[in-house]
């Protein structure tokens, strides 16, 4: 019986991926939150956000083991509220979104972004050794909004996504994301035009703070290893191109600040490129750590960063330079 109603659900899953239900109902929510002047669509978002953490006990229980991991020195109490306060940002980032179809492109830095001190001249170093940049980034703050804001201040952008599952829902949200310049390509097939992209001086954007299988390299994240997605390290190992933090992170005016810095690429030496991969992702992997720690309330705790084991059963990602580097003072 059980196993009888887990097949018609995930029937109707199938369908409605497919279907126009699932686009007409997103496709409104979006024109409708978007028309709303934007202090009043974000207190929707915040009310949103509000509702999900009341009723998102799956979800909600993961977020609360993931921060255990990452804060085991916080009481429980406020690890909860910390969650919660992500669920409120979800929400408000919901509801930004949803404003990007009427975004003009000097509303960027008049309304939206706010350059932190030194981003611009950094980012104008990296394109001076004409590589291209890679632009690396997170699910915190406000990750969408890169793909808007880089095209408007003249730095063309490809970024690398995922496919969503229902192809209109898709098509919908790319064309969103994609009206000011951004060109979305999908993981699958993405080799080609990153590289032309890096070999003509523009900027790629990748995700990196995703579970990327068993098979992928295992490197320290806040108290644990985690499964890390190792697309920019070999990109950069290839290319030469420069690797450039890149997040939005939310202020108390509403903006967001521009955190772009340059990674610090550890120098190679005898390494094979797989252990050398694992150095450049600790980088990441730090940077990362240090901006969480900023603003805990913005990352996507929800998501499960931490699952699985390495198919050799190995502890990957302390190799003896790594190890050697937190001893020297770098641990987060």
């Amino acid at each position: 019986m059980a196993h009888g109603t887990r097949n018609i659900g995930k029937r109707f899953r199938d369908w409605l991926k497919n279907s126009w239900l699932l686009y007409a109902f997103v496709s409104l929510a979006i024109r409708a939150v978007g028309a709303l002047p934007l202090p009043l669509a974000r207190w929707l978002g915040r009310v949103a956000g509000l509702l999900a953490h009341t009723g998102d006990f799956g979800h909600r229980a993961t977020g609360l083991e993931n921060l255990a991991l990452a804060f085991p020195e916080k009481t429980e109490a406020e690890r909860r509220t910390i969650l919660r306060a992500s669920y409120v940002h979800m929400g408000l980032c919901a509801a930004d979104f949803c404003h990007f179809p009427h975004i003009k492109p000097e509303d960027i830095r008049a309304r939206w972004v706010v350059p932190e001190e030194g981003a611009d001249e950094r980012v104008r170093q990296a394109f001076a050794a004409e590589r291209g940049i890679i632009a690396v980034a997170a699910h915190i703050g406000f990750w969408e909004l890169s793909g808007f804001a880089f095209p408007t201040l003249g730095l063309p952008l490809v970024s690398i996504s995922r496919e969503i599952e229902a192809p209109r829902l898709e098509e919908l949200i790319n064309r969103i994301r994609s009206r000011l310049g951004n060109n979305v390509v999908h993981k699958e097939g993405a080799l080609r035009p990153v590289l032309r992209a890096l070999h003509e001086n523009k900027s790629v954007g990748v995700i990196m703070d995703q579970y990327g299988g068993p098979d992928s390299p295992w490197v320290p994240f806040f108290s644990r290893d985690a499964s890390t997605v190792d697309t920019c390290a070999r990109l950069h190992i290839r290319t030469g191109a420069p690797l450039l933090s890149n997040l939005m992170i939310r202020r108390p005016d509403g903006r967001y600040t521009w955190r772009c810095r340059q990674l610090p690429v550890p120098p190679r030496g005898n390494e094979s490129d797989d252990d050398y991969v694992k150095l450049i992702l600790r980088e990441i992997n730090r940077d990362f750590e240090n901006a969480i720690r900023e603003a805990p309330e913005q990352w996507l705790w929800i998501y499960k960063r931490w699952k699985g084991r390495p198919r050799n059963g190995g502890t990957a990602g302390r190799d003896a330079r790594a190890t050697a580097s937190d001893e020297n003072g770098l641990q987060t």
